[in-house]
């Protein structure tokens, strides 16, 4: 018994252990993050300059990254963040990467969210709605959301469906694949992208 007794004592210390030592991990990469660009009172850095998180996931794989270092993925509200990721994705030479941007899921959308495709659209780490895709929001000067894809009509076409019977649920940024620049793309959540986190400078652990 007295064995038993000890085992188990020598376990749960065990799992106390890497407990503490997991959220102490946690709160060095958080208070040391890195900066690779600021916007506004944001601070941004993209994953390829971590050894750790460097290659392309998935979009959740993603999302799981940048909140490890007590951040969420990149949303994009004004143009003038537009225009700054446009600028680091062109001297990175980046072919595409994440965002926060998703689809509603059922306990989010209400009845301002149909047609999906239009009007469903959020950045998850504030859960703020994205303006309809089919129009240019209020203080942009241009609609970021391409006008071509896969199947060649405007973005997002959900063009996967038809495919993979996978929805493009995701919304990552890609660059020139279909030779209209840098836009919005709805993308299925699976592929691998590389993506940018970002953070409220301020914010201190």
């Amino acid at each position: 018994m007295f064995f038993k007794v000890l085992i188990l004592s020598i376990a749960i210390f065990s799992i106390s252990l890497c407990l503490d030592e997991n959220e102490a991990g946690t709160t060095h990469k958080c208070r040391n993050r890195r900066a690779d660009f600021k916007i506004f009172d944001k601070s941004y850095f993209v994953n390829v300059y971590l050894h750790d998180i460097s290659q392309p996931v998935s979009w959740s794989k993603a999302r799981a990254a940048c909140q490890s270092y007590c951040t969420d993925l990149m949303s994009i509200n004004y143009e003038e963040e537009f225009i700054v990721m446009k600028d680091v994705m062109e001297q990175l030479q980046l072919d595409y990467f994440w965002t926060s941007g998703h689809v509603c899921e059922q306990d989010q959308c209400n009845d301002e969210s149909y047609p999906i495709n239009i009007n469903g659209w959020l950045w998850l780490d504030s859960n703020e709605r994205i303006p309809p895709t089919n129009e240019t929001a209020p203080g942009w000067t241009f609609n970021p959301w391409s006008q071509t894809g896969f199947r060649k009509v405007p973005q997002p076409d959900n063009a996967e469906l038809r495919v993979t019977n996978r929805n493009e649920s995701c919304l990552a940024i890609l660059h020139n694949v279909y030779n209209d620049g840098i836009k919005f793309h709805d993308v299925a959540c699976y592929h691998e992208k590389d993506f940018i986190c970002e953070y409220y400078t301020d914010d201190e652990y």
